[in-house]
């Protein structure tokens, strides 16, 4: 009996180290390294990273898109010297609110709407957030961006509709003569028609843990709530701040190669916490 409570309370001591252990991925790159912290929130996302970081598919591949002051993205399998082409396939969007796109997010690439209305992330293309810090008006400024880019894009699908000419020529009239307030009044009073049409326009807003989070390190909110954030840099934000330096050329590819190595291993929690000062969400 005392042998068989022993080996139960060896087995519930390894159940429970286990569970307090995370992954701790180390993104090597040619300016320095970047470690990151995968979040338990979206579990497809980071058993896929995980995989693709251990068996190296990573190693060696491209940082092929930077683009200043918004974010630096790599993952195209077929940028390996060694690779004959890209794994193309897809993954469910785990979106989820409190994972938001400040500085050192890590997120999933994805195809637009148009070809992606499911918001599906792509198998091995990711990106790493830089962005910028904005003050709450900037922040208001392009949340209403955000709708207005909407609904001036189905506006335009409606304007081409047979039978829309004439509201088309009301609206380049009233541009012409300057009435600006009247021009912006009549859009608005087609929203309803829109929506009916061609679905919700949204109206976006902020929580408060996103204006801090905005008006303090920074980050990219246009993005919130499109892309799937599933991780995030916990040592080496000063990394992805040079990576986002470098000179680009055509497509925003850097001139000279910038290529990336992964390394992981498991952690404590506690290390996390008292070493990077993460802890999980929701703990």
């Amino acid at each position: 009996m005392k042998q068989l409570l022993f080996y139960i309370a060896i087995g519930t001591w390894l159940l429970s180290s286990c569970a307090d252990k995370d992954y701790l991925v180390t993104i090597h790159t040619d300016l320095g390294d970047m470690k990151v912290v995968l979040y338990d929130e979206t579990p497809g996302h980071k058993e896929n990273f995980i995989k693709l970081a251990e068996s190296g598919k990573y190693d060696s591949v491209l940082w092929h898109r930077v683009i200043r002051g918004f974010m630096a993205q790599g993952g195209d399998l077929s940028t390996r010297p060694d690779a004959a082409a890209e794994e193309n396939y897809t993954i469910p969007a785990e979106i989820i609110p409190g994972l938001w796109h400040k500085k050192g997010a890590l997120a999933a690439a994805r195809m637009g709407d148009n070809q992606n209305p499911e918001k599906r992330s792509s198998g091995t293309q990711f990106y790493i957030v830089q962005g910028v810090s904005y003050n709450n008006a900037q922040l208001d400024e392009s949340l209403n961006g955000r709708y207005l880019s909407t609904r001036n894009t189905r506006l335009q699908a409606f304007l081409r509709e047979p039978g829309n000419q004439p509201i088309y020529d009301t609206l380049v009239s009233m541009m012409q003569t300057e009435r600006m307030g009247e021009y912006e009044a009549l859009i608005e009073s087609l929203v309803p028609s829109l929506e009916e049409k061609y679905g919700p326009i949204k109206r976006y807003t902020l929580t408060d843990e996103q204006r801090r989070l905005y008006t303090s390190i920074g980050g990219t909110p246009h993005l919130d709530n499109d892309y799937t954030v599933f991780g995030e840099v916990v040592d080496g934000l000063e990394v992805i701040d040079m990576l986002c330096q470098v000179a680009t050329g055509p497509n925003d590819k850097p001139i000279e190669d910038v290529r990336m190595a992964m390394t992981v291993k498991k952690v404590s929690r506690k290390v996390l916490e008292t070493e990077y000062g993460y802890s999980p969400k929701g703990q």
